[in-house]
This record gives C-alpha cells, sequence and structure tokens, in this order.
C-alpha cells in the first residue's frame, strides 16, 4: 500500500498536465498531483491529510479522468463532529 501523508500547512500547489485540462489555473495541490500520478501503478492508496485539504478531489478526478468507477465510504459522524 502506498500512504501518502500531508503535513499541516504544505498545501504547496504544483503544475501538473492532467489538471491543466481542468482546472482554471492548473495547480493542484501537491498530494493531489501525486495521488493522480500514482494512480495507475497502485492498487490501494491511502491520503492522510487535514479538513479541508481537497482529499476528495484527489480521489474523485483520477476516478473521473481515467473513466473508471469506485466507491467512497466517509466516516459522517467523524466529518459532522469535525465541523
Amino acid at each position: 500500500m502506498n500512504v501518502i501523508t500531508v503535513q499541516p500547512l504544505s498545501l504547496a500547489q504544483v503544475a501538473h498536465p492532467a489538471y491543466a485540462r481542468t482546472l482554471p489555473d492548473g495547480l493542484p495541490f501537491t498530494h493531489q498531483a501525486e495521488v493522480y500520478d500514482a494512480w495507475q501503478h497502485h492498487q490501494v492508496l491511502l491520503l492522510v491529510a487535514p479538513t479541508g485539504s481537497g482529499k476528495t478531489q484527489a480521489a474523485t478526478f483520477p476516478v473521473l479522468d481515467y473513466g473508471e468507477s469506485a466507491i467512497f465510504v466517509y466516516p459522517t459522524n467523524a466529518l459532522v463532529e469535525d465541523q
């Protein structure tokens, strides 16, 4: 399993060709670009990042861009408590 951990306040943006096709500025966060690049090379990815850091986009963009399907599971009680 490939684990990508994002530390608080390290949300730098990078240029990425796949995101350049869809984002107005083409600059995803570093962890979003890393998840996209790792998507085709790993069967399981685990992304650990703070609330509001773009984890959902990091996971859904490769699914949609590669035309794949996925099931997303969210711990709604933990999200409600966090908010």
